[in-house]
């Protein structure tokens, strides 16, 4: 795992990776990336995509960053696609049994006695990525019918209780695996631009709530 000095974490890029993966995937390959245009604003994690992953992000959150951005690559989009996810389920493995209804073009109407966390700054970031034209938004949940969601979602419930308490931006995206990696970069800067300016806004509007009283 990278290790992060705390004075460099502004926003922390989380990857998510197949247990016994002997190459990098679509996602750290984006976050070295990113890393690498800019090491003063952004870390990045690389996630055991298992029952090991919460405990690695709860360690990164540690830090205190100014906001979270997971990744994990689909199979099944498109090179110019890329979800990002709406809201994480409160689940415990065994999954239910109609956890069916979680998967890809489903929606959560069978499930409404299952707990939700919402992600402000994913409706946020789907309004202005998607009028830029940067991005194709797709609104479905990805797959519960096996426990590789299950522990994307897991983190992601994890990251986004952690953020309301925080008042920090937090968002899962899914990275389509065709393409050039130029132009999966494009929205993705844009996205941390916008984490960025989310994060320096909440801290001002923080300020001025406790100066005032």
């Amino acid at each position: 795992m990278k290790q992060m000095e705390r004075a460099n974490v502004k926003i922390i890029l989380a990857a998510f990776k197949f247990l016994n993966a002997k190459t990098e995937n679509i996602c750290e390959q984006a976050c070295r990336a990113l890393v690498a245009e800019h090491p003063d604003q952004v870390a990045y994690e690389v996630l055991d995509l298992g029952p090991n992953s919460e405990g690695q992000l709860q360690r990164a959150l540690s830090c205190d960053p100014a906001g979270v951005l997971l990744m994990h690559e689909d199979g099944f989009l498109q090179w110019h696609h890329y979800h990002i996810e709406d809201y994480a389920f409160d689940l415990e493995l065994p999954l239910p049994t109609n956890s069916i209804s979680w998967g890809r073009g489903g929606d959560d109407l069978e499930m409404p006695h299952i707990r939700k966390i919402s992600s402000d700054f994913a409706l946020e970031a789907k309004t202005a990525l998607g009028a830029t034209g940067l991005i194709e938004v797709i609104t479905s949940l990805d797959a519960g019918e096996q426990e590789d969601p299950f522990w994307c979602n897991r983190a992601y419930l994890l990251a986004l209780e952690w953020g309301r308490s925080r008042k920090r931006p937090v968002v899962f995206v899914r990275l389509g695996i065709q393409g050039a990696m130029d132009d999966k970069l494009v929205p993705l800067r844009r996205l941390l631009d916008l984490m960025m300016n989310r994060f320096m806004l909440n801290s001002r509007e923080n300020n001025e709530k406790i100066h005032n009283e």
